[in-house]
């Protein structure tokens, strides 16, 4: 099966990705409390006075204009969302974040907690080559830790956070070999 290509194919695709009336921006992605931004279902252009402006922006220029092609509009909400960290990317979707299993249903999906992110166990994580750093240094750190003398529970802890920390720097390792 190929994927949809023509203009009239994206934008169906992008109405039944996103509500058309659903907002673009959210206080997650820096709105301004009590300024209304724009919603998805525009596909030409979202303005950005609900964003704080740089003082060097002029204010008519201050806003996410579209090519012809709506697949730029999806792109666009992806990076509107994405939450940048320093051992792995966020893509913020509430409803499969498994950091949001750790709070109360009444607290869940508000904001991603970065600090409870779990890149091995996380659809909405994203590892890049420039995470490689931190996650080689870790598991570096874990195998030193685990040649001394462990009590059993803290040994289990730590071969398991090794195994985990092992699954991102093996993700880096194919990236590194498809590029």
């Amino acid at each position: 099966m190929t994927a949809p290509t023509s203009a009239a194919a994206l934008i169906r695709l992008a109405s039944r990705t996103f509500a058309d009336d659903e907002p673009v921006y959210t206080a997650m992605s820096g709105q301004i409390p009590g300024v209304q931004g724009p919603v998805f279902g525009r596909i030409d252009e979202w303005p950005c006075d609900c964003l704080r402006r740089p003082a060097n922006r002029q204010p008519s220029m201050w806003k996410c204009v579209f090519p012809v092609d709506p697949v730029w509009n999806l792109r666009a909400r992806e990076i509107a969302f994405c939450m940048l960290g320093t051992v792995n990317h966020c893509m913020w979707n509430a409803p499969t974040a498994e950091c949001q299993n750790q709070l109360p249903p009444a607290q869940r999906g508000q904001a991603p907690l970065l600090g409870a992110c779990q890149p091995s166990r996380c659809r909405n994580s994203v590892l890049t080559l420039s995470h490689e750093r931190v996650w080689r240094m870790e598991e570096a750190d874990l195998v030193e830790f685990l040649k001394k003398k462990l009590s059993k529970p803290l040994r289990d802890q730590a071969l398991t956070r090794l195994a985990a920390v092992r699954s991102a720097t093996q993700h880096i390792d194919r990236l590194k070999e498809s590029t």
